[in-house]
């Protein structure tokens, strides 16, 4: 989760400096580009990582559903259960969401680096 705000923080800077300061952007338009790829790299380790929890999750979930509701104390814990595993998957569906949103503001800045490259030469 750290890395999703500071990564958030990252993407918010270049479109601030895209918005702002376009000359400081155009100038320095190949650094600002590999910082943009080394940002983008890290939403995708992210996403891949957070998918193999997610997974995990999942199967947890299916454990969970199949587990025997005969009788009072074994519906409670089912449901108990139950709300823990959904917990995780909506926390990690969210955080998913927002890298992915991250992933489409990234790739929209990295365009508008490659833009400067070719229609704005130094």
């Amino acid at each position: 989760m750290r890395e999703l705000r500071k990564v958030t923080k990252a993407v918010k800077e270049y479109e601030k400096l895209l918005t702002e300061d376009p000359q400081n952007a155009k100038t320095y338009q190949k650094e600002y580009r590999n910082d943009v790829e080394i940002l983008v790299a890290v939403i995708q380790t992210y996403l891949n990582t957070t998918a193999e929890i997610l997974q995990t999750w999942c199967e947890i979930s299916v454990e969970v559903f199949d587990m025997p509701t005969n009788n009072l104390f074994q519906r409670i814990k089912r449901t108990i259960h139950m709300t823990i595993v959904n917990h995780y998957l909506n926390r990690l569906s969210l955080e998913m969401s927002k890298a992915g949103k991250l992933q489409t503001a990234l790739t929209k800045i990295q365009t508008r680096f490659m833009q400067y490259q070719y229609f704005c030469p130094n």
